[in-house]
């Protein structure tokens, strides 16, 4: 499990693998998060309230990763998603990346009509509710697809940049 606060990331056991690798891309200068592993429940505690978001990986036992999943789900005390099977994404209640595109809208000064969303995972479903235009990638869930406005091509085969040459050869952008 991995948990999240503005500066820090707390993980339980070790470090997963994918962290480790992308922490490397970081210059330090640029990003100041420290990593920690949380213990006890004690040391939890300490900074429950400063906790934004986190995740729950297994590759192995399936069957614990269901029975956390169901457990948090039971708790209502958080917004559960999932952006591949293996994982569990834990965010606050009434909080999504739907949320986050609508406060990108507001700031820019940007309506639905000119917000472009891609996503694969039921992670993404609540930024397409958001967007006038949103694109699934073909390797995504069955469900997101029903939702988006467009599928695409997969990921590794170049769908997004396939999809904004096909869309912006149709609707080019004209000055107003």
């Amino acid at each position: 499990m991995m948990l999240f606060t503005p500066d820090m990331a707390y993980y339980t056991e070790q470090i997963p693998r994918f962290v480790a690798r992308n922490a490397a891309n970081f210059d330090a200068d640029e990003v100041s998060i420290g990593y920690e592993e949380v213990k006890s429940f004690t040391q939890l505690a300490t900074i429950e309230d400063q906790i934004t978001n986190g995740v729950i990986l297994s590759r192995e036992d399936m069957s614990r990763l269901d029975s956390a999943r169901e457990k948090l789900t039971n708790s209502k005390l958080l917004r559960l998603s999932s952006s591949n099977p293996n994982n569990i994404e834990m965010i606050p209640l009434n909080t999504d990346k739907g949320t986050a595109v609508k406060q990108i809208q507001r700031e820019q000064h940007v309506n639905a009509a000119h917000t472009f969303v891609f996503g694969d995972g039921m992670n993404d479903v609540g930024m397409m509710a958001e967007a006038d235009l949103s694109v699934a990638m073909g390797n995504a869930l069955p469900q997101v697809k029903k939702v988006a406005n467009y599928v695409t091509d997969m990921n590794y085969n170049d769908g997004l940049a396939l999809f904004l040459e096909k869309y912006f050869a149709a609707h080019p952008l004209v000055n107003d």
